[in-house]
């Protein structure tokens, strides 16, 4: 389903939670596609890490990885990113279904800005290092116009999960692709990792119920909710597509990802009746259009149009139309 969101109000809530964390807070929709995070500019570190194909695929395997257990958990996962930082990933779950996702990162839980320096450079030497065939220029890595629209698509498996809700150690590795000495001859990336968040344990756990709170306000306020066109164009779509069978409630809640009381919410809201009866409607919208277009025997018509009971789709058809079927046939040939 494609989400309206209410960008202003959810900007200033993810600022809010920087102002009070120092935590950069990421939105995305239930595909994992980015939204909106704040602040909008990545950290030069990551940054170093997604110049590389390798390294950009990593991150997004990661990504994809922690939804994935956040989707399965319905809880907050806390977890060691493939580069070794910390992230924590949050389902919004609304009426029992995900509607999207909020990620906080990227920190460290070293106790000292030169344990900080270990894990990085252990993160940047410990696996292969590639000569870059562009290596990217000084100004390039500390330019602060990263921004997070930046997309990485690339073709990788998702990494395996974990029913823990602390998801440990998602890959340690980083195929960077700047030569070693390179590296050591330029100290700036030293500048880069003193820059990371370094955060106690308590504290990264402190933030993620924080970061559930935005949750529940997020919900509250529905800075998030269903986009009616996208509601109307699904749930007719299957109604035409499954005319002749059981059309329930629940095969719909099951096909729309809805709950019953969020379709009945929509229906009101965006059909203005029931469900049932816009099923009602519809099947004898279908059966306007078969008296149009085809010489079909209004029996056979009303088979096709979901009505298992041939006097009661005569009944119903003359109460909405005013006219008998045949009489409404008729009407259209002339």
């Amino acid at each position: 389903m494609k989400l309206n969101y209410n960008e202003k109000e959810l900007h200033q809530l993810l600022q809010d939670f920087h102002d009070l964390t120092k935590l950069t807070l990421t939105l995305y929709n239930p595909e994992g596609e980015w939204i909106l995070s704040y602040p909008t500019k990545e950290n030069c570190f990551c940054h170093y890490i997604k110049t590389s194909p390798e390294g950009a695929a990593l991150c997004e395997a990661s990504d994809r990885a922690s939804f994935e257990a956040a989707k399965a958990s319905g809880e907050c996962v806390i977890y060691k990113c493939h580069a070794g930082l910390i992230e924590a990933t949050v389902p919004i779950v609304s009426d029992g279904f995900t509607i999207g996702y909020l990620m906080m990162g990227q920190v460290a839980n070293a106790t000292s800005p030169e344990q900080l320096q270990s894990l990085i450079e252990h993160a940047l030497h410990k696996y292969h290092l590639n000569e870059a065939e562009n290596n990217p220029s000084e100004q390039n890595i500390h330019e602060a116009t990263v921004d997070k629209t930046s997309n990485h698509k690339s073709n990788i498996a998702n990494l395996p999960l974990t029913s823990s809700t602390v998801i440990s150690n998602l890959v340690f590795a980083s195929l960077i692709t700047y030569k070693a000495d390179n590296l050591e001859k330029n100290d700036s990336w030293k500048q880069d990792a003193a820059a990371i968040p370094c955060i106690s344990d308590t504290q990264i756990h402190a933030a993620a119920s924080i970061m559930e709170a935005c949750i529940s306000s997020i919900l509250y306020k529905k800075l998030i909710s269903i986009e009616k066109q996208q509601f109307e164009q699904n749930i007719n779509t299957y109604i035409l597509n499954h005319l002749t069978e059981d059309l329930s409630v629940d095969r719909l809640c099951e096909h729309l990802h809805l709950s019953r009381r969020k379709i009945y919410e929509y229906s009101e809201e965006f059909l203005h009746c029931s469900i049932a009866k816009y099923i009602k409607k519809m099947r004898l919208q279908h059966a306007q259009t078969l008296l149009t277009e085809t010489t079909l025997p209004v029996s056979t018509i009303s088979e096709q149009c979901g009505f298992s009971d041939y006097n009661y789709f005569c009944r119903i058809f003359k109460q909405e139309n005013g006219m008998s079927a045949r009489s409404y046939r008729v009407a259209q040939q002339t």
